[in-house]
């Protein structure tokens, strides 16, 4: 009966122990604000040099985006080649997440061409 006691007081005490680290584990989780899910799950703006660029794939600043038959090329707000856009340049990126995790560029914008 006396090891039952025991038994009982050790897991007592060690949901009193637990009970009171939940909180301080609860606050050390990072919590995003809403408006960063949200921004996620609708794609993100990514801008800067295009690094290496092929007809599928285009890094620009190391982040790779998915290059597709739908996306649209602009420059001053008119509609230009993919192949305008090369090495070197320039581009505002806007993008939707893939299913697969990637980004799919949906939008290039060309801000200044390659030297």
């Amino acid at each position: 009966m006396k090891n039952k006691n025991n038994l009982i007081k050790s897991f007592l005490g060690f949901l009193f122990v637990g009970a009171l680290a939940l909180p301080l584990a609860v606050t050390a989780v990072p919590v995003q604000p809403l408006a960063a899910i949200t921004a996620a799950a609708e794609g993100e703006s990514v801008t800067g040099r295009v690094v290496a660029k092929s007809a599928t794939v285009m890094i620009v600043e190391g982040q790779s985006l998915v290059l597709t038959d739908a996306t649209v090329y602009i420059q001053g707000g008119r509609t230009i080649s993919p192949d305008d856009v090369k090495t070197g340049a320039e581009v505002r990126v806007s993008t939707t997440p893939g299913s697969d995790g990637s980004l799919l560029a949906v939008t290039v914008e060309l801000l200044n061409a390659a030297d």
